[in-house]
């Protein structure tokens, strides 16, 4: 399992994917040299939460919407009955087959973030 284990609180699990952004954002600690978790570390978070009664897991820190397994992902914690929500920069949705496919998978809630790579 990844050194960055989930954790649920109140029914949700944030899980972190690391490693991957199309952003530079100050703030996000995906910018930091972390180790990108393997598709299968991430569905044994996915699986552990469900296990310890997550009804919802929150892909966040890193880009989702670049992960080549985001779909699997999706469709894993959808086929456990969690709702899925994303932390996202949005840059992906600004194409409407993208937006509509990842709603279709069950993706429920969208966190999007406004910041940029500069200071304001």
């Amino acid at each position: 399992m990844s050194r960055h284990v989930a954790r649920p609180h109140d029914s949700q699990v944030s899980i972190p994917l690391f490693g991957s952004c199309n952003n530079s954002c100050l703030f996000c600690p995906a910018n930091l040299q972390w180790p990108t978790p393997t598709t299968e570390e991430l569905s044994n978070q996915i699986l552990e939460a469900a296990r310890e009664g997550a009804g919802r897991v929150r892909l966040t820190h890193g880009e989702p919407t670049i992960r080549r397994d985001v779909v699997r992902l999706i469709k894993l914690a959808s086929k456990l009955d969690m709702k899925v929500s994303l932390a996202t920069n949005g840059r992906a949705f600004a194409h409407k087959e993208t937006a509509q496919r990842i709603v279709a998978l069950g993706v429920t809630d969208f966190t999007v973030s406004l910041h940029g790579p500069e200071e304001v």
